[in-house]
Protein backbone atom coordinates (compact mmCIF):
# COMPACT_ATOMS: atom_id res chain seq x y z
CA UNK A 1 0.00 0.00 0.00
CA UNK A 2 1.58 3.38 -0.75
CA UNK A 3 1.53 5.87 1.62
CA UNK A 4 3.42 8.93 -0.05
CA UNK A 5 6.94 7.92 -0.63
CA UNK A 6 6.60 4.99 1.08
CA UNK A 7 5.26 1.56 -0.14
CA UNK A 8 3.99 -0.24 3.61
CA UNK A 9 4.22 -3.94 2.61
CA UNK A 10 2.74 -7.16 5.04
CA UNK A 11 1.66 -5.32 7.37
CA UNK A 12 0.26 -7.85 10.23
CA UNK A 13 -1.75 -6.80 13.42
CA UNK A 14 -0.77 -8.96 16.35
CA UNK A 15 -1.04 -8.80 19.95
CA UNK A 16 3.33 -8.21 19.86
CA UNK A 17 6.33 -8.27 18.24
CA UNK A 18 9.84 -9.02 19.83
CA UNK A 19 13.14 -8.46 18.19
CA UNK A 20 15.94 -11.54 18.15
CA UNK A 21 19.47 -10.68 18.96
CA UNK A 22 20.00 -11.77 15.42
CA UNK A 23 17.59 -8.52 13.79
CA UNK A 24 14.70 -11.36 13.16
CA UNK A 25 10.92 -9.99 14.37
CA UNK A 26 8.55 -12.72 16.11
CA UNK A 27 4.90 -11.85 15.56
CA UNK A 28 2.27 -13.29 18.29
CA UNK A 29 -0.96 -13.91 18.11
CA UNK A 30 -1.70 -12.68 14.47
CA UNK A 31 -5.20 -10.94 13.63
CA UNK A 32 -6.42 -12.84 10.59
CA UNK A 33 -9.54 -11.52 10.70
CA UNK A 34 -11.81 -10.04 12.83
CA UNK A 35 -11.49 -9.54 16.80
CA UNK A 36 -13.48 -11.39 18.85
CA UNK A 37 -13.34 -11.13 22.34
CA UNK A 38 -15.85 -13.53 24.81
CA UNK A 39 -16.82 -10.89 26.76
CA UNK A 40 -16.91 -7.43 27.86
CA UNK A 41 -15.09 -5.38 29.16
CA UNK A 42 -11.98 -6.17 28.03
CA UNK A 43 -8.30 -5.41 27.16
CA UNK A 44 -6.25 -6.01 24.78
CA UNK A 45 -2.76 -5.04 23.62
CA UNK A 46 -1.85 -4.80 19.67
CA UNK A 47 1.13 -4.40 17.92
CA UNK A 48 1.78 -3.53 14.10
CA UNK A 49 4.47 -5.00 12.06
CA UNK A 50 5.29 -4.03 8.54
CA UNK A 51 8.25 -3.47 5.80
CA UNK A 52 8.92 0.17 4.43
CA UNK A 53 10.41 0.77 0.96
CA UNK A 54 11.10 3.80 -0.05
CA UNK A 55 11.02 5.60 -3.49
CA UNK A 56 13.54 8.20 -2.70
CA UNK A 57 16.46 8.75 -0.65
CA UNK A 58 16.71 11.54 2.21
CA UNK A 59 14.98 12.04 5.46
CA UNK A 60 11.59 10.67 5.82
CA UNK A 61 8.68 10.10 9.01
CA UNK A 62 6.23 7.29 9.12
CA UNK A 63 3.57 8.27 10.93
CA UNK A 64 0.87 5.60 12.15
CA UNK A 65 -2.35 6.14 14.38
CA UNK A 66 -4.91 4.37 16.01
CA UNK A 67 -8.33 4.80 16.90
CA UNK A 68 -11.65 2.80 18.28
CA UNK A 69 -14.64 3.99 17.27
CA UNK A 70 -13.29 6.86 15.96
CA UNK A 71 -11.45 8.05 19.19
CA UNK A 72 -7.73 8.50 18.84
CA UNK A 73 -5.84 6.28 21.23
CA UNK A 74 -2.38 7.19 20.32
CA UNK A 75 0.07 8.08 17.48
CA UNK A 76 3.70 7.39 17.14
CA UNK A 77 6.53 8.88 14.63
CA UNK A 78 9.35 6.61 12.88
CA UNK A 79 11.90 8.66 11.51
CA UNK A 80 14.39 7.00 8.68
CA UNK A 81 17.28 8.85 6.92
CA UNK A 82 17.05 6.43 3.73
CA UNK A 83 20.34 6.57 1.06
CA UNK A 84 19.57 2.63 -0.62
CA UNK A 85 16.14 2.65 -1.70
CA UNK A 86 16.60 -0.91 -3.27
CA UNK A 87 15.78 -2.88 -0.24
CA UNK A 88 12.45 -2.56 2.14
CA UNK A 89 12.93 -1.99 6.01
CA UNK A 90 11.24 -3.88 8.83
CA UNK A 91 9.19 -1.91 11.91
CA UNK A 92 7.04 -2.49 14.26
CA UNK A 93 5.26 -0.53 16.81
CA UNK A 94 5.34 -0.70 20.75
CA UNK A 95 2.24 -2.19 21.97
CA UNK A 96 -1.06 0.12 22.38
CA UNK A 97 -3.84 -0.98 25.18
CA UNK A 98 -7.06 -0.88 23.68
CA UNK A 99 -10.32 -0.98 26.57
CA UNK A 100 -13.32 -2.75 24.97
CA UNK A 101 -16.68 -2.02 26.11
CA UNK A 102 -18.52 -3.62 23.19
CA UNK A 103 -19.03 -4.20 19.37
CA UNK A 104 -16.22 -1.50 17.97
CA UNK A 105 -13.83 -0.86 15.04
CA UNK A 106 -9.59 -0.54 15.39
CA UNK A 107 -8.66 1.39 12.61
CA UNK A 108 -5.04 1.99 11.96
CA UNK A 109 -3.61 4.97 9.66
CA UNK A 110 -0.42 5.81 8.36
CA UNK A 111 1.45 9.09 6.98
CA UNK A 112 4.08 9.58 5.30
CA UNK A 113 5.92 13.18 5.91
CA UNK A 114 2.87 14.88 7.41
CA UNK A 115 1.00 13.86 3.86
CA UNK A 116 -2.49 13.00 4.13
CA UNK A 117 -3.63 10.13 6.26
CA UNK A 118 -4.42 6.48 4.89
CA UNK A 119 -6.72 3.82 6.50
CA UNK A 120 -3.82 0.66 6.68
CA UNK A 121 -5.87 -1.68 8.80
CA UNK A 122 -9.58 -1.83 9.62
CA UNK A 123 -10.77 -4.80 12.20
CA UNK A 124 -14.18 -5.23 13.54
CA UNK A 125 -13.96 -6.26 17.40
CA UNK A 126 -16.98 -8.20 17.84
CA UNK A 127 -18.27 -10.01 21.47
CA UNK A 128 -19.29 -13.55 21.56
CA UNK A 129 -17.72 -17.45 21.12
CA UNK A 130 -13.83 -17.23 20.45
CA UNK A 131 -13.54 -19.48 17.07
CA UNK A 132 -10.93 -22.32 17.12
CA UNK A 133 -8.71 -22.51 14.56
CA UNK A 134 -9.05 -23.11 10.85
CA UNK A 135 -8.22 -26.17 9.10
CA UNK A 136 -4.50 -25.73 8.11
CA UNK A 137 -3.15 -27.89 4.92
CA UNK A 138 -0.40 -30.09 5.19
CA UNK A 139 2.23 -30.49 2.00
CA UNK A 140 1.68 -34.33 0.80
CA UNK A 141 5.10 -36.07 0.67
CA UNK A 142 6.99 -36.04 -2.66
Amino acid sequence: MKVGPIDLKNVVLCDDVRVEKSNKFILIGVYSANIVVSQTPAQLGVSLYGEALFSKPGEHRLSIRISVNDTRLGELGIGYAITDTSEALGFHTPQFSIDIQGPSTLRIEASADHENWKTIIDKRILVGEVPGSLLVATQSPA
